[in-house]
């Protein structure tokens, strides 16, 4: 059982998003862990990132980590990577339209796009551990009447999250969806009925 609540509402964009800062704050720390910069940049990042997530701003998030990063040094390898698997699967996810317009020949867009990337992906990590602490809750308050699972479900025809959805669906990979930047899986949780409720 989560005590304190990790948020009030599901949607990880709008108004009422008030996610736990403890949940924020794992999510965050654990995706800029795959960004390099100065730490003390992560560090002040951090508290008006989190003050913009739970206004449900998304556009404000942008800006926040773009104002920190803006004229500094800064890098993102787990990107890199998994634009070597877009290109070599040729399965470019949706959100990336405009990034690969854009990525040989104009820089300021270019980086523009890699910090709104940056930002969804935090947000839909919060949204996921959310999903599943929740679940776990709802398993336990059940009483073993209903018995809970976790599918990944991919909710566009990229190749690669196909693929990642189905390891996930079959316990071969650990980590909770979105699996990289821009991608499309979600957590859905199904239950079935086990046993009866006693008298």
């Amino acid at each position: 059982m989560i005590v304190g609540g990790l948020s009030k509402i599901r949607n990880p964009h709008g108004k009422n998003f008030k996610p736990a800062k403890w949940v924020v704050k794992l999510v965050f720390n654990n995706v800029m862990k795959s960004v390099s910069i100065d730490s003390g940049i992560k560090k002040a990042l951090f508290l008006p990132f989190y003050e913009a997530c739970c206004d449900g701003d998304s556009r404000r998030a942008n800006n926040v980590i773009y104002e920190h990063f803006k004229n500094t040094d800064w890098d993102w390898p787990l990107f890199k990577k998994w634009e070597c698997e877009f290109d070599r699967y040729n399965a470019w996810p949706p959100y990336f339209v405009d990034y690969v317009k854009y990525r040989d020949h104009d820089k300021y867009e270019t980086e523009r796009q890699l910090i709104s990337f940056i930002s969804l992906f935090i947000s839909f990590k919060i949204y996921s551990l959310i999903r599943y602490h929740q679940g776990e809750d709802c398993a336990e308050s059940s009483k073993g009447v209903y018995e809970y699972t976790w599918e990944a479900v991919a909710e566009d025809h990229n190749v690669i999250s196909k693929q990642l959805a189905d390891k996930f669906n079959r316990h071969e990979l650990a980590e909770l969806p979105p699996f990289f930047p821009g991608d499309s899986c979600r957590l859905k949780l199904n239950h079935t009925k086990v046993r009866r409720l006693s008298a």
